[in-house]
């Protein structure tokens, strides 16, 4: 499951996902994504994976297109997960983003929200 919730006033996107992510609650969160993008210019996104369950290929394709015409409207990302597979990953991938990201344990979420707020 994929849940989403905004902090306005500091320009997060938080995202949770925990199970199977289905289209629709991928095209919402896209749709919140992109208003927050058009109101901020640049925004700050916490993704906190508990557990990467399935995700239709037509998402996957939909979510590489969307982040990378969007590299430059990230200015931070925190991922929080104790999924250390998902950890290389995002390392691996920030070197192609211009924001800043780092990643925390699950231990460390208020961690990765101060970081994203300071």
């Amino acid at each position: 499951m994929l849940t989403y919730r905004v902090d306005a006033e500091r320009g997060i996107v938080e995202i949770q996902i925990d199970g199977p992510t289905d289209s629709e609650s991928y095209r919402a969160l896209i749709q919140e994504l992109d208003a927050q993008i058009a109101a901020r210019g640049q925004i700050k996104v916490l993704e906190i994976i508990c557990d990467l369950g399935w995700v239709s290929p037509a998402v996957w394709w939909e979510d590489l297109g969307w982040s990378f015409r969007h590299l430059r409207d990230i200015s931070r990302a925190a991922v929080v997960t104790d999924k250390s597979w998902i950890g290389s990953i995002v390392k691996m991938m920030s070197g192609v983003m211009t924001a800043e990201v780092r990643v925390f344990g699950l231990a460390d979420l208020d961690k990765a929200r101060e970081w994203l707020a300071g």
